[in-house]
């Protein structure tokens, strides 16, 4: 080996240890690249080095370090892949040396009066066999041209720069990863732990501190053991044992009491087997811990509200029977002793009628809503005109309408069909319907009820003259409960349930309620219906009864 070659190879050494630096620690990449065009000029002893990063979204090459530009600068310089060396070597993937710039073929003479060096070099940097960019080597002091040794030297190195420049992505997304993982972790809302197979923790979040009652802080590196409290240390211990043996998900609900709390914490503890790849080997379980209270809580409010209904049940029951001998008694005093009673005890027994029969529906209306949430209802269906079970309700509230003066007007010409109804439960949909439309609406007003069809669905139609829904009130009206009226101020009666029992009937039979405000004032409330469920049961002669064909919304 003459003089020449052995400055080359320590050269070369020199260059591959610098690199090998930027690999072993790439956390910042950026002033490692400089360094290294620096370097890489100092030992070809040229006038410029740059390397350039491929951008291939945007079909350029971005310049990433330069030892002769300001690094303000860089991230306003690129070049297309069809222009220049740079371009040209990213394209095709092979090095480029340029000893003579005027004798080069690659340029037009235009191209050849815009670059000012005379000798270059520009070689790809490869990853996995992808260009990921060049390194560009400019005009060699002395005014010697880039030698063939040269450019195999640089090209000898250019692929480990690319190694470096992958690792240090790869350390950045890894990194990126770790925190969007953190924050996963943080935000989920149950309390994670992860161990290894020598129960060593790997990783946890601090809600999962909080529920073992430890201060917050990291634990990891810690031994299970060190972490758990001593009174749950053994079902944390089985749980882990098992699922290492069945490599299958474990739920066990456990109770304890963490250091800062006064009471127990109901908490679900599962674990899950924790793999080191897809198919690979167990590395450790992944305890996840689940603070029951809200559940617990809401089945002591679903066992409360089932109490409630058979409460009300109970005594729906117990006073309906006294309420109908009432009702009855002072129909018949006041239709007996009419000639013998003066008229103002012949109106307080109207009046004890009248609020029987209120009490009664009130009554009623509660049972439907015990039946509905309890699904005990059943529906005993018959073929019935949909224009006879409106007339029934319209003559319901036609005693009610006539005290407000107001004018009901049926029209049943259009969409009158047969189905298949439970006439009971529909006729009192429509009685709510119908007695809201003549309770909201103002004295003198107009009522109207009518009928209409199309192919599939058949509908009863209410509409008023009143004020109309109040955009804020139309999603909760069908709530139980819920008014149209404040407290404070309301002038009608009832509880609040008859919109919401009206909907939960038309649902049994597969229908629904849609409600709309009219233009120039007031509302339609609008029972639609399917027609199909004639279709489907049409060798049906006889009332049949059927169990509740589909949830009810109760909410």
């Amino acid at each position: 080996m003459d003089a020449m070659e052995k400055t080359d190879a320590e050269k070369l050494i020199r260059l591959a240890r610098h690199v090998s630096e930027v690999l072993a620690s790439p956390a910042d990449l950026d002033r490692s690249l400089e360094a290294t065009v620096n370097l890489l000029r100092n030992v070809l002893e040229a006038e410029a080095c740059s390397i350039m990063l491929l951008d291939a979204p945007a079909g350029l090459l971005r310049m990433a370090a330069s030892s002769d530009i300001e690094r303000e600068k860089w991230s306003s310089i690129s070049t297309r892949l069809d222009e220049g060396f740079a371009g040209k070597v990213a394209r095709s993937g092979r090095p480029l040396l340029v000893r003579e710039i005027g004798d080069s073929t690659h340029l037009d003479a235009e191209r050849q009066r815009r670059y000012t060096c005379r000798s270059f070099m520009c070689v790809p940097m490869k990853s996995k066999g992808q260009v990921i960019g060049v390194v560009n080597v400019t005009n060699r002091i002395g005014g010697e041209p880039f030698s063939r040794e040269q450019l195999d030297m640089v090209t000898s190195l250019a692929n480990l720069i690319a190694l470096a420049i992958e690792n240090a992505r790869l350390l950045a997304s890894a990194e990126a990863m770790g925190r969007r993982l953190r924050d996963v972790l943080e935000g989920i809302g149950d309390g994670v732990i992860a161990v290894d197979t020598n129960g060593v923790i790997l990783l946890h979040n601090e809600l999962a501190l909080h529920y073992l009652g430890v201060e917050s802080g990291r634990c990891l590196g810690r031994r299970i053991e060190e972490v758990v409290p001593a009174d749950v240390l053994p079902v944390f211990r089985t749980l882990y044992e098992r699922t290492l043996a069945e490599r299958s998900h474990i739920h066990e609900e456990v109770e304890w009491t963490a250091l800062d709390q006064t009471g127990a914490t109901p908490l679900t503890l599962s674990t899950a087997p924790l793999y080191r790849e897809a198919r690979g080997n167990l590395s450790g379980v992944v305890f996840v811990i689940h603070d029951m209270t809200l559940h617990h809580k809401l089945d002591e409010l679903k066992r409360i509200d089932e109490a409630k209904n058979s409460f009300l049940a109970i005594v729906s029951h117990e006073l309906r029977t006294p309420l109908t001998a009432i009702k009855g008694a002072s129909h018949l005093l006041r239709t007996k002793l009419a000639q013998r009673l003066d008229p103002e005890n012949l109106e307080l027994l109207k009046i004890v009628e009248q609020n029987s029969e209120r009490l009664m529906q009130q009554i009623v209306n509660l049972l439907d809503v015990v039946n509905i949430e309890n699904r005990t209802a059943s529906l005993t269906l018959r073929r019935i005109p949909l224009s006879h079970v409106a007339q029934r309700s319209v003559a319901r509230v036609r005693d009610m309408a006539a005290a407000k003066s107001l004018s009901i007007i049926e029209d049943y010409s259009t969409g009158d069909v047969e189905l298949l109804l439970d006439e009971e439960k529909i006729t009192r949909a429509l009685d709510h319907l119908v007695g809201n439309a003549v309770k909201f609406t103002p004295r003198g007003g107009q009522v109207t009820v009518c009928t209409g069809a199309s192919r599939q669905e058949a509908y009863v139609a209410v509409r008023d003259t009143g004020a109309g829904i109040d955009p804020a009130l139309r999603d909760q009206i069908f709530r139980k409960f819920v008014q149209g009226e404040s407290h404070l101020t309301r002038q009608s009666g009832g509880c609040g349930i008859g919109l919401y029992v009206a909907r939960a009937f038309a649902e049994l039979h597969g229908g629904r309620i849609e409600t709309m405000n009219l233009e120039g004032g007031g509302c339609e409330f609008r029972l639609v219906l399917p027609i199909m469920n004639l279709r489907q049961n049409a060798e049906q002669t006889d009332a049949f009864i059927v169990d509740i064909p589909k949830a009810v919304s109760t909410s």
